[in-house]
């Protein structure tokens, strides 16, 4: 709701009992004092609803209901140098930004990249929200200030931070671990470009720039510079670990007074893991039951081979799934929470095997499609390997072929058996044939004349359900 963010309440009852007796942004956190009650429960809405946001790519819209809210401060915040769009935006993100900013905004960014030194406004931004989020996580551990909702304010600025450990324990799903995972991943690798290229112009420039900024890291500068100088460095095995938020301060204060790149000793510190492998090997040792149990779920492991670009896996995955549920009649299962057969007959959707069969069938004449199922068979081996997936691929378009046709939609069938080799075509199409003879002849027997003429029609007039490609017809793609 418009301005819930205000607090009102709290302003009734300031410094009454826990009560805070301030109404800057910081005081919950300084204090160790809480809100009142309703101002507290519209901070944990606008806090979840911000990681929503943030776990979507849609920043912007995450700094317009702040604004809206009348959190403008937290809208700024969120924002910080870089605008609506993040520190690193991809994918539609990136996109939109391309789209939305004129060419005058993007010439102040360079102006004032150019100023400040390369990179130094996003480390500045990054570090304060790097402290925003410990600051937010002692709430949480204190149960002050936003009660549960401090969890997810933590999360918002630890995952703008790249800091996976505060980012993790809102992540309820196998999907949000993933992102986590893969954003403080993408942020790391970013980091540390970012740190070589710093470090390359700083010895071109010389002087005093490659002195004050150690190993070229911005970072280690920005670290050095608001650190006090009695800050304690940390042993060196505590840098190796993964460590909590409160740690990691004193891990960039060792690797600043150690002299190396404190790009690198924070992505250490975070647990930050480089290559799909580790991550779903992070994924499937998460302490979140329901995370780690999910990554093996069927889907799950469709999504990881697909980033693995392991197609002959993939296919012999699905036909493997699609066998293994068919045996035990239970169909494709789906996960937790997946339509029940009730709920299936009541909508008039298929059962889910045959959903399940169709959407291995569709994937995998998709890749097909798009030239990376099979790949380029540079040697004797690709080649056989090419053999191998086109196997296995056509045998799970029969499979959903057959699946069509004991569903009786005979109208779909030649659709799929097009795609298939001649041998396995000629013995389905025998197979509909018969069904279909054996349908009239029933139909006739019981006098069904409409519906054996209508039968009749579809299996046997030119161009009608089952006028298959012959032998010299073109092959599809599986041929």
């Amino acid at each position: 709701a418009d301005h819930e963010a205000v607090w009102l309440e709290t302003a009734h009852r300031l410094g009454a009992g826990s009560t805070v007796s301030e109404l800057d942004p910081d005081a919950p956190g300084r204090t160790g004092r809480g809100l009142a009650p309703d101002n507290t429960r519209a901070e944990e809405r606008l806090a979840h609803r911000l990681w929503q946001l943030l776990r979507a790519g849609r920043l912007k819209e995450a700094r317009q209901l702040c604004v809206a809210c009348g959190a403008a401060w937290r809208g700024a915040s969120l924002g910080g140098v870089v605008g609506d769009w993040g520190p690193l935006p991809c994918g539609v993100a990136a996109g939109r930004m391309e789209e939305e900013m004129s060419e005058e905004e993007q010439a102040e960014d360079l102006a004032a990249e150019v100023a400040l030194g390369p990179h130094t406004a996003r480390a500045l931004w990054r570090w304060a929200c790097l402290q925003a989020a410990q600051q937010a996580a002692r709430g949480a551990g204190a149960g002050g200030a936003a009660g549960s909702g401090a969890k997810y304010e933590a999360a918002v600025y630890a995952a703008l931070a790249g800091h996976l450990p505060l980012v993790l324990p809102v992540c309820g799903t196998w999907e949000d671990a993933c992102w986590a995972y893969c954003r403080a991943w993408l942020d790391a690798a970013v980091d540390g470009a970012l740190a070589a290229e710093q470090a390359g112009w700083a010895a071109r420039c010389g002087g005093d720039l490659a002195a004050t900024q150690v190993g070229g890291d911005v970072l280690s500068d920005v670290v050095r510079r608001v650190l006090p100088p009695t800050t304690v460095p940390a042993p060196a095995p505590v840098v190796e670990s993964a460590l909590s938020a409160t740690t990691t301060t004193a891990v960039l204060a060792a690797a600043a007074a150690a002299g190396a790149p404190a790009t690198a000793a924070l992505a250490a510190a975070n647990g930050v893991v480089a290559g799909f492998e580790p991550i779903f090997a992070a994924l499937a040792a998460s302490g979140a039951p329901a995370v780690a149990a999910a990554g093996g779920e069927a889907l799950h492991q469709v999504q990881q081979l697909l980033i693995r670009d392991a197609m002959s896996g993939l296919a012999q995955h699905l036909y493997g799934w699609l066998v293994a549920r068919e045996g035990s009649g239970t169909g494709m299962a789906g996960p937790a929470g997946a339509v029940s057969a009730e709920e299936e007959d009541a909508a008039g959707l298929p059962p889910a095997g045959v959903r399940a069969c169709g959407f291995g069938a569709h994937l995998l004449l998709a890749l097909e499609g798009l030239g990376v199922l099979l790949g380029a068979a540079h040697s004797s081996e690709g080649a056989r390997e090419a053999v191998r997936v086109s196997g296995v691929s056509e045998q799970v378009v029969a499979l959903y072929a057959t699946a069509l046709m004991e569903r009786g939609r005979w109208a779909l069938v030649p659709q799929y058996l097009c795609h298939l080799r001649e041998h396995m075509r000629s013995l389905l199409g025998q197979e509909a044939l018969l069904s279909l003879t054996t349908l009239l002849a029933t139909a006739g027997s019981n006098g069904g004349g409409g519906a054996a003429a209508g039968a009749a029609g579809a299996a046997g007039a030119p161009g009608g359900l089952l006028a298959l490609p012959g032998p010299s017809a073109t092959p599809g793609p599986l041929s």
